[in-house]
């Protein structure tokens, strides 16, 4: 499972104090605005992943975390959107080399994961890649209590809460824009209004 150098008690140990940092990063992540940021906290994150599911045995995971990093490094050289080609690549490298791993239904989660969070972080949008942290989030905390990656259920827990915070300062500030917008329109309707009104003629004595 972890190798013949380890023993499973002290990889299951290893794992869970790997996902400690994870969840630390995970953390920084989540207050992270500026996609590029963004893309280097989860290559670092995937990173720490990939040992913590190496200890575990955890191929599928293993392979979605690489793809991931690799993934962060193309990706990080577009300042806007990312071409679709260039994530079709991504997407079928990703989907053909886990179909060998995947025994059970949890197996898939990753291989989803991966492919939502890369469709998102294509746009130049950060909010759309906080939305996408909201699947991934529930969806991580499954898989990591199928393959006891059981402090990597906070990394996904704080993934979850940052995608929520992060769609609900997003919408804040749309109601905030669309409240300044309005108040504006009404200024200058209240100007127009008063502009047009003659002025009254003095009465001759």
């Amino acid at each position: 499972m972890s190798g013949s150098f380890l023993s499973s008690e002290t990889a299951f140990i290893l794992a869970q104090i790997v996902g400690g940092f994870v969840v630390l990063l995970a953390i920084v992540h989540a207050f992270q605005k500026d996609r590029k940021y963004i893309l280097v906290c989860n290559a670092l994150s995937n990173a720490l992943c990939v040992l913590q599911y190496l200890l575990l045995g955890a191929y599928t995971g293993i392979i979605c975390c690489v793809i991931a990093i690799l993934r962060n490094v193309v990706f990080s050289r577009y300042k806007n959107k990312v071409p679709f080609g260039i994530f079709l690549i991504f997407a079928t490298v990703l989907v053909v080399s886990n179909i060998p791993f995947v025994h059970h239904f949890y197996d898939v989660l990753p291989v989803l994961n991966v492919l939502i969070y890369s469709a998102a972080i294509c746009q130049s949008k950060v909010h759309k890649i906080k939305g996408a942290l909201i699947f991934t989030g529930i969806s991580g905390i499954i898989y990591d209590i199928f393959e006891h990656a059981y402090v990597g259920l906070l990394l996904n827990a704080v993934d979850l809460l940052g995608g929520l915070a992060g769609v609900y300062r997003y919408r804040k500030e749309q109601r905030m824009l669309k409240e300044q917008k309005r108040l504006k329109a009404r200024k200058k309707s209240t100007k127009k209004s008063t502009a047009k009104k003659p002025t009254p003629k003095k009465r001759k004595k």
